[in-house]
């Protein structure tokens, strides 16, 4: 493969690289208002270009690997590479599969423009300037033997007509030597030009030694005696950023358009720009303080597109005859006259032009359409309710004096993709336009995530006010509760794979793992995998109903999920555990409901009884008991179900199916608590086995009263002094005489040993 990566320059014969980049003398410095330094080359047999960035820690620099991040391919086949501070590594790959490899060292520079002692952004012909940098340092430092250059700064290329003053030549302590770190010149009196710029910054090296690189020569073995033949040396090293100032004094801002003082060609009708004569067809744009505002009529139809005006103050919107309105009423601050914006794609680009251009367009206010805010709260013919993930956003683009883009903004009038923060404007909120530049116009343009066929569904319409004002742009509130997204778990995220069709326990990651998350929750869980032993909350997708061994602890008295879903969550709560509790990841808020059945574990146990547990009859009861929390971990309320209740032989129940549990009662909760209690203990607690099953946690539903399922006895039960509470098993389900390391179950309750 042929590659040509790196030249360009005059040839340099006292640096053995020459005019290609030396990765250890040449320094690419930015500034450190920049986010790095861009180097464009054009290389030859390339079919790609990876960069690798340094991570630049307080000790070392590490490597990520190779990726296309900070890599541009340019249409004319060049590429620019990002360099960020360190030793970057370009990669240029060619069609056969092979690589070569260039290091390029990038780094921050701070500078200041000086005129006098005083710190300038811009200048006026006749000022002596200086331009002061900080962070340049000695590309070729003293080596004994080998050389022992000066160092400074200079620009090879300055505007005609003016004449550069290089930096003081400094041999030991360039980087903390001011004059060696800057250069000055003077703006010719009669300098016209709206700016004057000094290219091509580059770090000088002079005095008497070996051609910079010749030192790689030299083994460790030989060393190098002192060369008193030495010749002298010129060479010039790396990039320092071109300075770009403007010239004259600083323009007059251009006059805030704040509508009050519109001039148009016809007279507003109903509080708002005409738009139903043939006169109003003839209108271009309208102006207000040093804006045009591009608009457009179509009066036969009664439409109108672009920018127009209104000093409405309902907030409604019922039909198009509200379009005008906004969702706050009336202007910014109070004023009566605002803009309305109708910036559909399909009428073409929207644009405002500055009167006295160019210049720095501070910013403006803004808030939402009542059409669109009502759109995207409730919906309409036309347009989607929104809902999480949705977002509308108005991007706005520079564009200089040659129609050459300055830089765009984006500015979210709904952003609905972080529950946490969710809002759509609903007050005036202002946008800063400053990170644009200079600019001769600006254009405007509407998008949403709600598209269809012939394009965004939800209505392109904002409302702006003061525009060029000064300002602060504050994100806005939260103002939207977005409906929690149910945990079905078929979506579970966990540290590990399941095993078995049902979340793994068995293995050291397993220890890690806090919580696992399904929709909008995070439920707590515990593992000691030494001990295949697990609490809390998991999630399996068996089938089988049976309870035999505790291998069947992840079985639900139905097989499988809700409604036929695979997935189901499982909880062991028991007490000695510790509190159990799901939390919200974008809370608080209500949670609806979820549903729940028995595990087959316990189901079993509670109708026939078994080695540790008595069989359920007249008067017992099997109870989950929900408590919500709010931020603060307040309680906000209990909800009591009831998974068996045999209290009254007319309606006494197991659950074995699926039922819906309501938990609105709690309000607005940020976590729930769960805890299990029985008729049924001993002296180590409940005897009952502490699992229950559940689905579609946060599902909206209905809750109805189990039906009656058991026959139960009227006459009390004679019950027998001789009790299984003080029975011990292990974790197979063997009978003990005494506890053995390891799990025991006693009365139910698993004991670690």
């Amino acid at each position: 493969t042929t590659v040509t990566p790196w030249g360009g320059g005059d040839p340099i014969d006292t640096k053995l690289s020459m005019e290609n980049v030396d990765a250890e003398f040449d320094v690419l410095y930015y500034l450190d208002t920049e986010e790095g330094f861009d180097y464009t080359f054009k290389p030859e047999g390339v079919s790609s270009v990876t960069l690798a960035r340094p991570v630049i820690g307080e000790t070392m620099a590490s490597y990520t690997g190779f990726s296309a991040e900070g890599v541009t391919a340019n249409a004319d086949g060049s590429y620019t590479v990002r360099l960020t501070e360190g030793r970057n590594i370009v990669c240029l790959t060619g069609a056969d599969g092979k690589s070569i490899y260039q290091v390029m060292t990038a780094k921050p520079c701070h500078r200041d423009i000086m005129v006098g002692d005083e710190v300038v952004t811009r200048v006026n012909p006749g000022d002596a300037v200086t331009v002061q940098y900080a962070g340049l340092y000695h590309p070729a430092g003293k080596l004994a033997g080998i050389h022992n250059f000066q160092s400074f700064l200079d620009y090879k290329q300055p505007a005609e007509g003016v004449s550069v003053t290089k930096g003081k030549g400094n041999q030991y302590k360039v980087a903390s030597t001011a004059t060696a770190q800057a250069i000055s010149f003077t703006v010719p009196a009669d300098w016209t030009a709206k700016t004057i710029e000094i290219n091509d910054g580059v770090m000088c090296i002079s005095g008497f030694g070996d051609p910079v690189g010749n030192h790689r020569a030299t083994s460790k073995a030989t060393g190098r005696a002192p060369n008193f033949t030495a010749i002298s040396q010129n060479a010039v090293f790396g990039r320092v950023p071109a300075v770009v100032l403007p010239v004259g004094p600083e323009p007059a801002a251009p006059a805030v358009a704040t509508f009050e003082d519109v001039q148009d060609i016809t007279s507003p009708v109903d509080g708002h720009m005409s738009v139903g004569t043939e006169d109003d067809d003839d209108r271009e744009f309208f102006t207000s303080g040093d804006y045009a505002f591009h608009s457009g009529c179509m009066h036969d139809w009664d439409y109108w597109y672009w920018f127009g005006y209104a000093n409405h103050t309902e907030t409604k919107y019922e039909t198009l005859d509200d379009q005008w309105n906004n969702i706050v009423g009336g202007g910014y601050d109070g004023s009566a006259t605002y803009g309305v914006a109708y910036a559909a794609a399909f009428n073409g680009p929207c644009y405002a032009e500055l009167l006295n251009g160019p210049a720095v367009v501070p910013g403006f206010y803004i808030t939402n359409s009542s059409y669109a805010y009502t759109s995207m709260l409730n919906g309409d013919a036309s347009a989607k309710k929104f809902e999480k993930g949705d977002w509308f956003k108005l991007t706005i683009t520079g564009y200089d004096a040659d129609d050459n883009e300055t830089g765009t903004k984006e500015y979210f009038l709904a952003d609905l993709r972080d529950a946490a923060t969710a809002y759509i404007i609903n007050d005036w909120r202002y946008v800063d336009l400053s990170c644009l530049g200079e600019v001769a116009k600006l254009g405007f343009e509407l998008t949403s995530t709600d598209n269809g066929s012939y394009g965004m569904n939800t209505p392109a319409y904002f409302c702006f006010d003061n525009f060029g004002a000064e300002g602060t742009e504050v994100l806005p509130d939260k103002n939207i509760t977005l409906p929690l997204e149910i945990a079905t778990f078929e979506d579970v995220t966990d540290i590990t794979e399941p095993v078995d069709g049902h979340m793994s326990v068995g293995t050291e990651d397993d220890d890690d793992r806090e919580f696992f998350t399904s929709g909008d929750y995070a439920f707590a869980s515990g593992c000691m995998h030494d001990w295949d032993y697990w609490y809390w909350f998991g999630y399996a997708n068996h089938t089988e109903t049976k309870y035999e061994t505790l291998d069947d602890q992840w079985n639900n008295i139905v097989g499988g999920g809700y409604d036929g879903s695979a997935t189901y969550g499982v909880a062991y709560a028991a007490a000695f555990n510790g509190p159990c509790y799901a939390e919200l990841l974008n809370g608080p808020a209500v949670v609806p409901g979820f549903y729940i059945t028995n595990s087959s574990y316990a189901y079993t146990s509670m109708l026939n009884g078994d080695a540790s547990a008595k069989k359920f009859e007249k008067g017992d009861w099997f109870k989950l008991t929900i408590t919500g929390y709010d931020a603060d971990d307040n309680v906000t309320g209990t909800k009591e179900y009831y998974l068996a209740d045999l209290r009254d032989a007319a309606t006494a129940y197991i659950i074995n199916d699926w039922r819906y549990v309501d938990l609105s009662g709690l309000g607005e909760v940020a976590k729930l608590g769960f805890e299990l209690t029985s008729t049924d203990n001993g002296d180590y607690g409940m005897n009952t086995p502490a699992y229950f099953c559940f689905d579609n946690f946060g599902a909206e539903g209905t809750e109805v009263l189990p039906e009656k399922n058991v026959e139960v006895s009227t006459s009390i039960v004679e019950v027998s002094p001789l009790t299984t509470d003080h029975l011990i098993y292990n974790i197979a389900g063997q009978r003990l005489n005494k506890t053995a390391k390891g799990i025991n179950i006693i009365g139910n309750k698993k004991i670690l040993k």
